[in-house]
């Protein structure tokens, strides 16, 4: 058995490794170029076995180059969310990008699967995060998470049977539970939910008849300082095929582009509120485009306290 002072002396892969395998990172662990998530293979220091896994390791590690993850493997993560937090190493250049080859991320408890929780400059694409309880959720941005990407990422709540204000398939929120929560301070977890994120290319919906999140996507911003911080969030192109109340909220919102969405509610066979909203925006300033958005069968375009002239979205009933 190797003694404590030869391990110390190991190689940095190594020692990166066994922090892998026994779910630990050392505090100046750092994260560059190319991984996998696969869990047919060994855990190496390029190979996580997990989603867990993964996150565990970026979010104690600095990124010092720009940083690229295949998922190989279909995954189920259990109760066990997946958080992506704020990273000191993160910028334009050191960036983060998973790409899901078509797999699917399985979750089985309440609220978003994967939560991007302070971290900037990640793309999340090409994948399928499946939550199959009845107050369910897919992605939760907070926590000032700037710049990321969400594209073609198929959203699917596979076990909506029951009408709940928490359920939503994106929420831009200060609490996961709550996709309306807006931020009340300048910085930090009640501060502004994020800046400059983009949802493009996604398809969410749920199960045939399910009654339908209360919220597809939310879009809040912070109540203190929105009148002078843009957020500049884009949802653009995305196709929303069942919600209950509201397809796309906004709130304290500040520059923010809705654009190319088709939002209906064709996989439902029944249930949704009695007044459907395709597009909400409450209490915003400065501009907010919503742009030759698609809304079908009997819902409006409801647009509150608007302070300019907007292109609205096309109305098809």
């Amino acid at each position: 058995m190797k003694t404590f002072k030869s391990i110390l002396k190991a190689s940095k892969n190594t020692m990166f490794l066994l922090a892998m395998m026994l779910g630990i990172t050392s505090a100046s662990a750092q994260m560059n170029g190319s991984y996998t998530i696969d869990a047919t293979q060994a855990a190496s220091s390029t190979n996580f076995v997990s989603w867990a896994t993964f996150a565990t390791a970026f979010n104690a590690a600095a990124i010092t180059g720009p940083v690229t993850v295949d998922v190989k493997s279909n995954l189920n993560i259990g109760t066990a969310f997946v958080a992506l937090n704020a990273n000191a190493g993160s910028s334009s250049t050191n960036t983060l990008t998973i790409n899901g080859n078509n797999t699917t991320m399985t979750y089985a408890s309440t609220y978003a699967a994967l939560r991007l929780n302070g971290v900037d400059y990640a793309t999340i694409k090409n994948m399928t995060i499946e939550n199959n309880t009845t107050t369910p959720g897919a992605i939760w941005i907070t926590n000032q998470a700037d710049y990321n990407t969400i594209d073609n990422v198929t959203m699917y709540l596979s076990a909506n049977t029951t009408a709940t204000t928490g359920a939503y398939y994106v929420a831009m929120s200060t609490s996961v539970s709550s996709p309306t929560g807006t931020g009340s301070a300048a910085t930090g977890t009640t501060g502004q939910p994020g800046i400059g994120n983009t949802i493009s290319n996604c398809l969410m919906y749920t199960q045939s008849g399910g009654v339908g999140p209360y919220y597809a996507i939310s879009l809040c911003g912070n109540t203190s300082n929105y009148t002078t911080t843009a957020q500049n969030n884009t949802a653009i192109g995305n196709t929303i095929k069942n919600f209950y109340y509201y397809g796309i909220y906004q709130a304290y919102t500040n520059g923010n582009v809705i654009k190319n969405n088709d939002i209906s509610r064709s996989n439902a066979t029944s249930g949704g509120s009695s007044t459907l909203y395709g597009i909400t925006v409450t209490t915003h300033i400065v501009r907010i485009d919503q742009q030759r958005s698609r809304i079908t069968i009997s819902m409006i375009c409801h647009l509150q306290a608007l302070q300019q002239q907007l292109q609205i979205c096309h109305l098809i009933i």
